[in-house]
């Protein structure tokens, strides 16, 4: 088979534009998915290139969705792929779409990389993710940006996803922010991993029990 980078280079009619590093991060959790027939979700299409990118990478078993604000990229064709027309920060929407999607394998948040648009994303989308499905964030360089709304350290996605850490480690801590509010939604939480631009979350159970020791 071929590899996303390649499909990317020499198989699309559309337009698309992605960070080189990107692709390995691709393979590495969404690669695993590419033969099982995935609901994969992207939002933000932009020409319709990464959305015909995914419909070549997956397995024609695949449902594919591309969630876009423009009403203009209704009229894309794109063969494999559903196109659904709504705003990313109206919960409303969310809870629309996901009464007729209500469970996803793989996730991509390319959309408007406001700060505001990728946490009300993630809150809504989480919990409707399957386990072990796989949930990215990317372009969270605009953490950085003020101009995505990023004015305070506090409320960018990038801190927004380092307290999903304090999550990981709720059974370690010993202080008043085990009570942390992401705690009931991001129980189901298997792991964090953070890349140049990249936040990628997984679903699965974690395991505390116990501490195993050898006989050594």
């Amino acid at each position: 088979m071929k590899s996303l980078q390649e499909i990317f280079w020499n198989d699309l009619s559309l337009k698309s534009i992605k960070w080189e590093p990107y692709f390995d991060v691709y393979e590495e959790y969404f690669g695993p998915w590419r033969t099982r027939s995935p609901v994969f979700v992207e939002v933000g299409i932009m020409g319709g290139g990464s959305l015909e990118m995914w419909t070549k990478y997956f397995d024609p078993g695949a449902t594919i969705w591309g969630i876009d604000y423009d009403v203009t990229k209704s009229d894309l064709q794109i063969p494999g792929a559903s196109i659904e027309i709504g705003d990313q920060s109206d919960r409303l929407f969310w809870r629309d779409f996901l009464t007729k999607v209500p469970k996803i394998d793989l996730f991509l948040d390319d959309g408007g990389h406001r700060m505001h648009e990728q946490i009300i994303t993630f809150e809504m989308v989480w919990p409707h993710i399957s386990e072990n499905g796989v949930y990215i964030c990317e372009d969270t360089h605009t953490s950085y940006w003020e101009e995505y709304g990023a004015v305070q350290d506090a409320t960018t996605f990038i801190e927004y996803s380092k307290r999903a850490v304090e999550v990981l480690h709720r059974n370690h801590i010993r202080t008043a922010r085990t009570h942390s509010p992401m705690i009931k939604m991001l129980r189901d939480l298997h792991s964090v991993s953070f890349f140049d631009s990249m936040v990628v979350f997984r679903k699965g159970r974690q395991r505390f029990d116990w501490c195993e020791v050898n006989g050594g």
